[in-house]
């Protein structure tokens, strides 16, 4: 997202009406974004694209889980598998990125 050119504060407030519906659907999205709902309504005005931050975060932390634990196995056992398995989660984390 654009940066605010040397601090502009944000003095200007917008108040919106929603039906039920779209109040679950806009409570839904920023939970899995994990951004704020200034935040995401900024986001959604400006067309920057919002992402599922929230279940990012949780699958970065079961990648580096992942890894750990094939490092581990590496020490422990001398298998050509370990380093396919590796790759693979490697792979995976830069189509993350």
């Amino acid at each position: 997202m654009n940066q605010l050119k040397s601090k502009e504060t944000r003095s200007k407030m917008v108040k919106a009406r929603m039906s039920e519906n779209e109040y679950e659907e806009f409570n839904r999205r920023k939970v899995s974004s994990g951004l704020s709902e200034s935040e995401l309504i900024r986001r959604a005005v400006l067309k920057t694209e919002i992402s599922n931050n929230a279940n990012y975060q949780q699958a970065s932390v079961h990648i580096c889980q992942i890894q750990t634990l094939l490092n581990e196995a590496r020490f422990k056992m001398d298998d050509p598998l370990i380093d396919e398995i590796q790759e693979e989660v490697s792979i995976l984390w830069q189509c993350l990125s």
